[in-house]
């Protein structure tokens, strides 16, 4: 939030997050406000780690505008401040509503192969994990788990791209963007740009073994196995515990040496 919205906005939705919920304290023994408090505490857990949604976040809005309501008269600003709170309240619902109606057209169209998504991302899907998601969810579907070069002039590979994009352009500090576009050009047979993208990913994500892994399938592929190891046995440093980058290693000289 303090990387979209910046640091000013993330503190003022903080400081409006501990005054709702200091409302919603103050005024627990009354049915309609414990109800709205305790809804809006479920939906912390989640919001918390990321697993919000837009469906979700209206829900919240209506149960904030309870509070809010219950709260005004016991205050003594003129009625026009409370009027814009509830008009901010009501602007908000409506703009999240459009958000749940674009969230549905992508379902769709993930559903449906893929038909459909121009007009999905015409309504502006605002939260990059969304859009991964659809987009790891086709690319999987058509492509397989592996990574391989693939015809520059398949048009799954455009949709994908577009994907990719708007969700890099929705979220430009989220790691896993700009590792997805890195995939759809390494599937285009564009290693340069595809290992710029990783490499920006890796700067974003230091500490994600997964990125490292992948990157190194992509330079062994390509013919560039010395740097692929090396890279491999940097993810191996990086979780001594963790058994997949050695395991890669391993059947790297398996295949290498041919044994019987």
């Amino acid at each position: 939030l303090a990387a979209t919205a910046g640091i000013p906005a993330a503190g003022l939705l903080a400081w409006l997050a501990i005054w709702i919920a200091s409302v919603a304290w103050r005024n627990r023994f009354e049915p309609l406000c414990a109800t709205a408090g305790a809804g809006l505490a479920a939906m912390a857990v989640p919001a918390l780690f990321g697993f919000i949604t837009c469906g979700t976040q209206s829900v919240a809005i209506l149960l904030s505008a309870i509070l809010v309501s219950r709260a005004a008269p016991g205050r003594g600003f003129p009625a026009f401040i409370w009027n814009g709170i509830g008009g901010i309240l009501a602007v908000s619902l409506v703009i999240h509503l459009h958000f749940a109606s674009s969230l549905v057209a992508l379902r769709d169209a993930v559903r449906d192969g893929g038909a459909g998504m121009d007009r999905a991302l015409a309504l502006r899907t605002p939260w990059a994990q969304n859009l991964l998601q659809a987009g790891d969810t086709l690319e999987h579907a058509w492509f397989g788990p592996g990574l391989a070069a693939t015809p520059a002039s398949d048009a799954r590979l455009e949709q994908l791209s577009r994907i990719y994009s708007r969700s890099l352009s929705a979220n430009p500090l989220h790691a896993f963007c700009h590792s997805a576009v890195g995939r759809v050009a390494f599937r285009k047979g564009d290693i340069a740009a595809a290992l710029a993208s990783y490499q920006e990913a890796r700067t974003l994500a230091p500490r994600d073994v997964y990125l490292p892994m992948e990157e190194s399938q992509m330079l062994i592929t390509s013919h560039r196995e010395a740097e692929g190891l090396a890279l491999l046995e940097t993810a191996s440093k990086m979780y001594p515990r963790f058994g997949e980058p050695a395991g890669l290693i391993g059947y790297i000289w398996m295949a290498r040496k041919k044994p019987a």
